[in-house]
């Protein structure tokens, strides 16, 4: 990632960055709080110190910190960035957090290899890959009792590592996501990221990069989201998938799969582009020179 030379030669010690998002952001990290460890782990690797933000300690870790970095994904933060900047005297990089697909998901892995470990053989044409579904068996069972076809739809419900998720992806051909809403999409950009023909609900933060000329976007509309269905989904709505519209992908590329080759390398080559761990650390790079605490003449660290 491009944050080298992020340390200040005139200080006796490493460049102190705090880093401050939400409450609870490190200790349940999903999506968006892996990326924030992605941050952490180059800036740590090149001698930084990333401290991260503490609520209960706030004062502590302030006037320790040399620069505060905001990663903004909702509002009611004018508060504290105030504070850093007027009675703190501290430089303050604002900004949202900017996903990259980790270097693992470029690189193409023999299907073979997984297929064999899960015992994923001919002729099976469809995966169902979920976690967690102990919470709902009575859906999970529902799901295996509809199952007409036998050994050509195989079952997985584990949590995977990135090393095996790249694996899984690997064995696939296409990738298809009818989801409700999605923050970034990480799992999303890792299908395209391989080459694979992606259908995905033309919903949520996913729309930045599945566009008709890198991915098959699926319509559908909002609906309410009723009691019970989602923690304090109350008076929320989210998407509804049109069921009819993914099929007609899923069959014409069942039919003739060389015509979405296209399609599938444009997606490819623009996750390459926009969403790598290194696109996303010379944006990290910018946002720093613009404090004036990190020159814009210092080199880069790929």
């Amino acid at each position: 990632m491009y944050l080298g030379s992020v340390m200040s030669h005139d200080t006796p010690h490493p460049l102190i960055i705090l880093f401050n998002t939400w409450l609870a952001a490190f200790d349940c990290p999903g999506g968006g709080e892996v990326q924030l460890l992605k941050y952490e782990e180059q800036l740590t690797t090149l001698g930084a110190r990333v401290v991260r933000d503490d609520p209960w300690n706030p004062r502590s870790q302030l006037d320790a910190a040399d620069i505060v970095h905001h990663f903004a994904v909702q509002g009611g933060s004018w508060r504290l960035c105030a504070h850093v900047k007027e009675a703190c005297g501290l430089p303050l990089v604002i900004s949202p957090i900017v996903n990259g697909v980790d270097e693992i998901f470029f690189t193409p892995v023999d299907p073979a290899l997984f297929r064999e470990r899960c015992g994923i053989r001919e002729p099976a044409r469809l995966i169902i890959k979920a976690m967690n579904a102990e919470r709902e068996p009575y859906y999970w069972k529902a799901l295996h009792d509809e199952n007409r076809c036998g050994e050509a739809v195989i079952f997985i419900d584990e949590v995977f590592s990135s090393e095996r998720s790249a694996k899984l992806l690997n064995t696939c051909d296409a990738f298809v996501s009818l989801h409700r809403s999605e923050g970034f999409g990480r799992l999303l950009a890792e299908a395209m990221s391989l080459g694979k023909l992606l259908t995905a609900s033309s919903f949520g933060g996913n729309t930045d990069f599945t566009t008709p000329k890198t991915a098959c976007p699926v319509s559908g509309r909002l609906v309410d989201v009723k009691p019970g269905e989602y923690l304090f989904g109350e008076g929320q709505q989210w998407f509804e998938a049109d069921i009819e519209h993914a099929a007609h992908y899923m069959r014409d590329f069942a039919m003739n799969p060389g015509s979405f080759a296209a399609l599938a390398e444009n997606g490819r080559r623009h996750i390459l582009e926009h969403h790598s761990l290194e696109r996303v650390g010379r944006i990290a790079k910018e946002a720093l020179v613009k404090t004036g605490i990190w020159p814009d003449t210092a080199p880069h660290v790929a």
